[in-house]
């Protein structure tokens, strides 16, 4: 999954995967990150665990609301109508 969670970075820009984020191979990236950031913050997730996603700049923190950095707020196919 931290193949899949590189290549998610790679393309994004961020680590920070949508819950129900599947990549094309079927793999529910998104899942499984959120069950990493879970363990991590009630301290079930090995050390070396989160420094490897802490690497790919994971941390236990909320995240924040709203758009995602490189992600648009509206979609241009809604901004201009659905043309």
């Amino acid at each position: 999954m931290l193949t899949e969670l590189a290549a998610y970075r790679e393309v994004h820009g961020t680590a920070e995967v949508p819950v129900h984020y599947t990549t094309d191979d079927g793999e529910r990236l998104g899942e499984w990150l959120y069950r990493q950031i879970k363990r991590w913050r009630t301290g079930t997730l090995a050390g070396d665990e989160q420094a490897v996603l802490e690497l790919f700049g994971v941390t236990p923190n909320a995240r924040r609301r709203g758009p995602r950095p490189g992600v648009s707020a509206v979609p241009e196919h809604h901004s201009n109508g659905g043309r």
